[in-house]
């Protein structure tokens, strides 16, 4: 047993002080969901429309409620064109990002069968969006979905219970949808009791356990797609809901229950590892509408915590979201990336 550290690697609790811990990992991030809200500065909301569900666009805490764990919703109560619907959806984007290591939940999922919720990763270089509090998708920027990789550590949808992987066979360039991936392993047959859900992600493999018992392992070269592979790249946690994948909707609410949330460093990394410098190329040339994404290598190579922060000092030339350089017009433009504990690399980037 260890301790738990915060973003800048202080300690700040004893890991004997909680339960369901694993023996011998460090915890390097986790929310125990024991505020009386959700916590601003682990979570952000998105909002807005996006493929047919409305996610709390009017009330950031509209289908959420923390305390002794956390319980999130999909509700029959928001009329638009076309949904009845309304869900919550949170993630770690731009607020703890990181590369391998061990993802548990304690997850109950809802009774109710048609109804769509899910423990997942999300590729940190995706589109994504926060300026403020405002976080959204916007296609038009960051390696679009699902290209830039999705890990389904414990996906519900009417009611069954699977692990799945997802990313795009043409590369990071593209949105045709789920035109790769699929089920890795089915978790449960009893998806309304509590179960610890988890994935050991490694440079080679993504295995799935359902507490404790190994379900299915996954090979990360399945998805080199022209030397670009996304599940070898930071990630960031993501726990949705939404009204349902397939099934007739006849209830007003569906609600999952977390009790906790804990993301682990990798095996045999036995402290806290902060970052002391970053590096990306120095230089790139694109034309109008192209898109680049400027690989990072960290020092050391595996830091705790990947979270990146992405500028353009021209953004009228080129911008810049989770890495993915879009030549907007003729000119140059310098892009500025800057670690958590604020290591900066810069590249300067040519369109024509």
């Amino acid at each position: 047993m260890g301790n738990i550290y915060d973003i800048n690697g202080k300690v700040i609790i004893q890991e004997e002080t909680l339960e369901d811990l694993l023996p011998d990992r460090l915890l390097i991030w986790h929310d125990e969901f024991d505020q009386p809200t959700i916590d601003l500065t682990k979570w952000k909301n998105v909002y807005g429309d996006y493929r047919g569900y409305n996610w709390n666009s009017e009330d950031i805490m509209r289908n959420i409620s923390s305390g002794k764990g956390m319980s999130f919703w999909t509700a029959k109560d928001y009329p638009k064109e076309y949904t009845d619907f309304s869900g919550a959806y949170i993630c770690t984007n731009n607020l703890f990002e990181f590369r391998y290591g061990r993802i548990e939940a304690k997850i109950r999922f809802p009774s109710a069968t048609p109804h769509h919720t899910t423990f997942w990763t999300l590729g940190a270089c995706d589109d994504v969006i926060s300026t403020g509090e405002d976080t959204r998708y916007d296609e038009s920027k960051g390696v679009k979905f699902p290209s830039c990789g999705e890990i389904d550590i414990a996906e519900y949808d009417n009611g069954t219970v699977g692990a799945r992987m997802h990313w795009d066979s043409n590369g990071f360039d593209h949105d045709n949808g789920y035109a790769s991936g699929g089920n890795v392993a089915s978790l449960t047959s009893t998806p309304s009791d509590w179960h610890i859900y988890a994935c050991e992600w490694t440079e080679s493999s993504i295995k799935f356990y359902v507490d404790g018992v190994l379900k299915g392992t996954w090979d990360t070269s399945n998805a080199t797609v022209n030397g670009w592979n996304p599940f070898k790249i930071p990630h960031y946690l993501v726990l949705d809901c939404i009204s349902a994948l397939s099934g007739t909707i006849n209830w007003d609410i569906a609600k999952t229950d977390v009790k906790w949330v804990r993301v682990y460093a990798p095996v045999g990394v036995t402290e806290y590892i902060k970052e002391t410098a970053i590096s990306i190329p120095a230089t790139a040339s694109i034309s109008v509408g192209q898109r680049y994404y400027l690989d990072q290598t960290f020092t050391p190579a595996n830091p705790s915590d990947m979270t990146l922060k992405w500028e353009s000092y021209n953004p009228d030339i080129a911008t810049c979201y989770g890495g993915m350089v879009i030549g907007v017009s003729a000119g140059t433009a310098i892009i500025k990336v800057t670690t958590r504990h604020n290591c900066v690399a810069f590249c300067k980037v040519t369109v024509s």
